[in-house]
């Protein structure tokens, strides 16, 4: 039996029906094999941890990042570096990029800073004692702990604008990087 289409050529139902079996088949291997890649992304996450949900959004635009760069979309490419530069900024800002910097130059400026915790006998609270490895007295570690302290607070204030970039940029983009 042969049908017709609104634009009157004649069709075989049972090449339409093979076809839509065909998507149907296809769209389930997609959405399983989809399921397997993300299944150990999920698994090593855990409710209580916000890293965790940070990965699994990355991970899910680094595969969005891949499919508009496949040719997907006309500006694909372009939403794709919109992307991607997400990505770095989420790294950079949650893999306390700033602190680590700050730490990093003040160890090759002042040397190691050992930490000791000394219990006061008189409340019986610990305090926490920090000694620079080039410190020559305690007028000279307490000056490098005062530099230190405000180098942590510039790499936090750093972080924090860097953060509200990061997620103004997101709040500004996202919606073009879905269909």
């Amino acid at each position: 039996m042969m049908r017709t289409t609104n634009y009157g050529k004649p069709t075989n139902w049972l090449v339409n029906s093979l076809s839509n079996l065909q998507r149907t088949i296809s769209s389930y291997y997609r959405r399983v094999k989809r399921l397997i890649e993300f299944i150990p992304k999920i698994w090593r996450g855990y409710d209580f941890d916000y890293h965790y949900s940070l990965e699994l959004f990355k991970y899910q635009l680094e595969r969005t990042a891949k499919v508009l760069e496949n040719g997907y979309r006309q500006d694909g490419e372009n939403e794709a570096r919109r992307i991607r530069t997400a990505i770095k900024l989420i790294d950079l800002v949650y893999n306390e990029e700033y602190s680590t910097q700050a730490d990093k130059e003040f160890t090759e400026k002042y040397g190691h800073c050992n930490y000791d915790w000394k219990l006061d006998e008189t409340t019986g609270l610990y305090s926490l004692d920090l000694k620079w490895e080039s410190a020559t007295d305690e007028a000279h570690n307490e000056e490098i702990q005062k530099k230190w302290s405000e180098s942590l607070q510039a790499s936090y204030n750093k972080a924090k604008r860097a953060e509200d970039i990061l997620w103004r940029f997101i709040g500004h983009n996202i919606k073009h990087w879905w269909d």
